[in-house]
């Protein structure tokens, strides 16, 4: 999924939405491999700044940013799915062609009609308040966070259920941290669903628990559900998508 070419007889536009893709291409396009008369197109889906501190060794981390300080501004056109990234992007890189194209869903597949709705999932029982989570098992995503929280969760409603629609490193670290909290009968890692609207159509609440994001996806599919979502409030995307609180509950 990292690189896109558009083309008619030859190659007009280049669009990457991966960093080293995107690094590769600026490079040869500096030095003339690649034609000024190609467009260059860099989709940046990740807070940059994170996904560069959280690289592995100090030397690598001070190259990737300093390269990407050099070469950010071969791209045509850089587009951001959230207002706030594209003006951290602006003072911090110095461009001037990028633009804010929000992430969305079809409302109209979602709707389609009541056979996903209808559906029986054999994991939900109607009766139990349920609790949902669309994410990737990793650091980023924090859902022990989360699976801590709901401690104190089941004090007040014994029976609810916490379902993880996702895969990852560290499922078995979740799955052990939820025995050693007592709420392993409470939570069920279901991995990762295509179908993920029909689950969030027999839920009750979305809860959105990353340390860091560029926008936050399924904050917006849950919102498309009627649920009602509490997410973090990371330096970009759910505050946005919230309209800092009004559509949903931010937390820090």
């Amino acid at each position: 999924m990292g690189l896109f070419f558009y083309r008619n007889k030859l190659i007009n536009v280049i669009f990457t939405c991966e960093i080293f893709p995107y690094l590769s291409l600026s490079i040869l396009r500096k030095f003339l491999i690649i034609s000024r008369s190609v467009s260059l197109v860099y989709f940046v889906n990740i807070n940059l700044k994170m996904y560069i501190k959280n690289k592995s060794g100090f030397i690598s981390r001070l190259l990737l940013s300093n390269v990407l300080k050099l070469f950010i501004n071969q791209a045509d056109l850089i587009i951001t799915p959230s207002a706030s990234l594209t003006d951290k992007i602006k003072r911090e890189y110095k461009v001037d062609n990028i633009k804010t194209i929000p992430h969305g869903v079809n409302l109209k597949n979602n709707l389609a009609g009541e056979s996903f709705i209808n559906k029986r999932i054999k994991q939900f029982v109607i009766t139990e308040p349920k609790i949902i989570s669309v994410c990737r098992l990793d650091r980023q995503k924090n859902i022990e966070l989360i699976l801590n929280s709901l401690v104190i969760v089941k004090k007040i409603v014994p029976n609810f259920k916490y379902y993880i629609l996702g895969k990852g490193n560290l499922k078995y670290q979740l799955t052990e941290l939820s025995r050693k909290l007592g709420i392993h009968r409470n939570v069920l890692i279901l991995g990762w669903k295509n179908d993920v609207y029909q689950y969030l159509s027999k839920s009750d609440l979305f809860i959105f628990s990353s340390n860091y994001e560029a926008f936050g996806i399924a904050i917006i599919e849950a919102m498309s559900m009627g649920l009602p979502v509490i997410a973090t409030d990371t330096p970009y995307g759910p505050r946005e998508i919230l309209d800092n609180g009004r559509y949903g509950i931010l937390f820090s």
